[in-house]
């Protein structure tokens, strides 16, 4: 059976699916067809459903669950850290409640993240290569920085002025919960054995990785920032964890309730129940 696949530009992603889109290991009667392309383009490309199989932002599931389930294994959490606030200055982030952040894009886990964090907020659009310069330059005060984006925004001389990974693990009754930034999502089309095979599979490729991790890691190291490639190893530690093995009820539940709390507080529909293989 032939199956197209989609994954970013991003060194976590690559890591952890470097052995099923190069071959490392058997997929059967399954035919991979894979793609990379930027995880704009894809949030954008989930909404109707283009790819069998998708990495797609936590919060551009909202708008694409009517096409796919998410896979149990492939996911990408801040356990305790994650997207972030910069700026040159060292500030509260009270402040940003009165002041305009600089974003790059409304469909990511960040955007969602921010948006709850402060629903009164003012922010305008800013490519993403853009916002390091803007924020040195003084044309803005404050950039969002997706978690993969904070990568090159290192040895910047700018300053956290909040993390959103750590805001949300302090969040409600569910203190230490993770913050859910990328997910692997299955069109729900697809037979279900076929579904829970390719699931397995995305698992079976994150383990091979941490098995395997020089190639798996020189691999991630295609898509990161070149100047910076001594950092991606601790940044792929950070972001590939045992929930990317296997997301369990600890995932679930967080995915759950983020995009419960996105909806309740008006930023998207509901439009059916999340399903997961």
């Amino acid at each position: 059976m032939k199956i197209t696949m989609a994954y970013p530009s991003t060194p976590d992603s690559a890591f952890a699916l470097h052995a099923l889109v190069s071959g490392k290991i058997d997929t059967g009667d399954i035919e991979l067809s894979a793609t990379v392309k930027s995880i704009t383009t894809l949030n954008n490309l989930a909404c109707r459903g283009e790819y069998d199989v998708t990495t797609l932002s936590a919060h551009a599931f909202a708008y694409a669950r009517d096409h796919y389930m998410i896979s149990k294994a492939g996911g990408i959490f801040g356990l305790g850290f994650g997207p972030v606030v910069l700026s040159t200055e060292v500030a509260s982030a009270d402040k940003l409640g009165k002041s305009t952040v600089a974003i790059a894009e409304t469909t990511s886990s960040a955007y969602l993240a921010m948006s709850l964090y402060n629903p009164s907020g003012r922010t305008m659009m800013l490519p993403a290569d853009k916002m390091i310069p803007a924020i040195r330059s003084g044309l803005v005060q404050y950039g969002l920085f997706a978690h993969a984006n904070h990568l090159a925004s290192r040895n910047q001389g700018l300053s956290t002025v909040l993390d959103l990974g750590e805001w949300w693990s302090r969040q409600g009754d569910k203190q230490g919960q993770p913050l859910p930034l990328h997910l692997v999502a299955i069109k729900s089309s697809l037979p279900g054995e076929i579904a829970n095979r390719l699931s397995e599979l995305i698992s079976q490729s994150v383990q091979y990785a941490r098995d395997n991790r020089p190639e798996a890691l020189a691999a991630a190291s295609l898509y990161g920032p070149y100047e910076l490639l001594d950092q991606i190893e601790p940044f792929v530690d950070k972001y590939i964890t045992d929930i990317s093995l296997d997301m369990g009820t600890t995932g679930s539940t967080a995915i759950k309730e983020l995009l419960l709390r996105g909806q309740n507080q008006g930023l998207f529909d509901d439009p059916k129940p999340i399903e997961f293989c």
